[in-house]
């Protein structure tokens, strides 16, 4: 993990560019809420396994809005 000013840096490099805001905006809430950061871990590990098919990544994006 990267050191709070350089996190805060990326972060800021996201949000300078409107394609990439939305991304900006999960990052921060990422470093806001603890538990969104290990389930979206979570989702993620599990797409890596392939365990995650197209319905149940539909699913969990619909739980996380």
């Amino acid at each position: 993990m990267l050191p709070d000013f350089e996190r805060a840096d990326r972060i800021g490099e996201f949000w300078s560019y409107p394609e990439s805001r939305t991304f900006a905006e999960l990052l921060i809430d990422c470093e806001e809420d603890r538990t969104l950061r290990a389930v979206l871990v979570g989702m993620l590990r599990e797409v890596e396994r392939g365990r995650l098919g197209a319905l149940g990544l539909r699913a969990a994006r619909e739980a996380i809005v």
